[in-house]
């Protein structure tokens, strides 16, 4: 194998390896039960509608609850066909495990155009482990992780002023999430100023647009806010502006922390680059919002903010080699070294640590319970359920969360160990038939905590 082709292969090779490290990650710990939440029931029940050319009704969150009045993500449908081969929740974890390793590419790509192979390659790794990217793991499926490879090779394109490319990657955000487009808006002003070079009379093609993108992405989400997601939300709005207003004074210190993180990441040398910018959409809706689950790391909100940092990171480092100051060279020097002993040193407390720990891997008791559970459910029927067992029903049977009004479940799915305080197995039936109008239950097994629930009439 010649250097070249070695040198060439680098970003692919790395991507390769994050791939499987987040597929192996996310497949265990679902095949584990170890749920964060109940998204990826809805994204499967809407990606199994799309598989099936129907609208992408997620009744987790409501009967006859269209995902399209909750976020515009219509690019959710690209899996449809992917699910339709693979019905199965894996399918959404293993294509989102590849668009978070593809995002890669674009970054370690940059690194060695610019930088070399030694940097390119602590770069790519110290990305591939960042907390954004691997928290976004840690929760399952979101519809961001389309998101995140087409910022980091809009960003990457923008980099080595390749406009048309830039342009290319970035249109499509405005079809992944409905605030993507102030996203846009913000590579179209960086398409169209002169920041890289002075301004030059042929410039003005680029300028045009540059404006032109940045006009687009900021209708983009004013129409999907103002009318597209209400009129699929019946008329009811749009439910994300009540997060906003209502005083979020506190938790500054948390939004602190969140930005000394991202600042951290990169050994705060994005901010030499213009690229930076592309953050500030995404930081400013989450830091205005009353909900405080926007303001930390624990969530999949800061996965997109990963390409753009790494990307600012290499720019940045190139532009403070180039500093006539010694002390700005120096930082340029040390940064590389500072974001690879970042992100090694933050190994103890990243979510693959669990690929370790044994418990990701033994099977127990409980397990053992809601695979049963889930054998004792017929496919295709009406079933309600809480985490524990939701996400493996979604998609197979058209189910609910406990309590949907106006569904009267076929099934039942129960287990006490997802920490919302059921009543005991000899109580359920008459609990569950007070909270269906008086349809009658009957208990149809128990153990380990979980239990299931037969409907007797109708």
């Amino acid at each position: 194998m010649s250097r070249a082709y070695a040198r060439r292969s680098l970003p692919w090779a790395l991507a390769s390896v994050f791939t499987i490290l987040y597929a192996t990650l996310a497949i265990a710990r679902y095949r584990g039960f170890m749920w964060t939440s109940w998204d990826l029931g809805i994204f499967t029940e809407v990606v199994s509608h799309y598989g099936h050319l129907q609208a992408p009704i997620a009744e987790v969150k409501g009967a006859g609850f269209d995902f399209l009045g909750d976020h515009f993500s219509p690019i959710l449908a690209i899996l449809g066909p992917l699910y339709r081969i693979f019905p199965s929740p894996v399918t959404l974890l293993v294509a989102h495990s590849v668009l978070l390793g593809l995002s890669v590419v674009p970054v370690a790509g940059l690194a060695l155009r610019r930088l070399g192979a030694v940097p390119a390659a602590i770069i790519a790794v110290s990305y591939g482990l960042s907390f954004g990217l691997v928290q976004a793991v840690q929760v399952d499926f979101h519809e961001i992780a389309f998101a995140v490879p087409m910022i980091a090779f809009a960003a990457a394109a923008l980099v080595e002023e390749r406009w048309r490319a830039a342009i290319a990657w970035s249109v499509p955000l405005v079809l992944v999430k409905e605030d993507l487009g102030a996203t846009v808006a913000v590579v179209g002003l960086l398409v169209a100023a002169p920041w890289r070079r002075p301004w030059e009379p042929q410039d003005h093609l680029r300028r045009v647009a540059g404006l032109a993108l940045a006009v687009f992405g900021l209708l983009a989400s004013a129409i999907e806010v103002l009318v597209l997601i209400p009129h699929f939300a019946a008329g009811n709005g749009y439910e994300y502006f009540s997060k906003f207003g209502g005083g979020g004074v506190g938790g500054w210190g948390t939004r602190a922390r969140t930005f000394g993180r991202l600042l951290l990441v990169c050994a705060a040398v994005a901010v030499r680059s213009p690229i930076s910018l592309l953050a500030l959409p995404t930081l400013a809706w989450r830091f205005a919002s009353d909900n405080p689950a926007y303001w930390g790391t624990d969530w999949h909100y800061d996965a997109v903010l990963m390409p753009i940092a790494f990307i600012a990171l290499v720019d940045g480092v190139e532009r403070l080699g180039r500093a006539r100051t010694r002390l700005l060279r120096w930082w340029g020097a040390a940064a590389i070294p500072i974001a690879a002993a970042v992100a090694f040193g933050s190994l103890p407390w990243s979510p693959l640590r669990q690929l370790t720990r044994p418990v990701l891997w033994q099977d127990s008791g409980h397990r053992a319970a809601l695979r049963h559970a889930i054998d004792l459910v017929p496919p295709g029927v009406t079933v309600a359920s809480d985490l524990g067992a939701l996400s493996h029903l979604a998609g197979r049977d058209r189910a609910y969360w406990i309590g949907t009004s106006g569904v009267t479940p076929r099934y039942v799915v129960v287990d006490e160990n997802t920490g919302w305080g059921p009543p005991a197995p000899p109580k359920l039936a008459s609990y569950f038939s007070s909270v269906y109008g008086g349809v009658a239950y009957r208990l149809l097994w128990t153990g380990q905590g979980v239990s299931v629930l037969e409907r007797t009439a109708g």
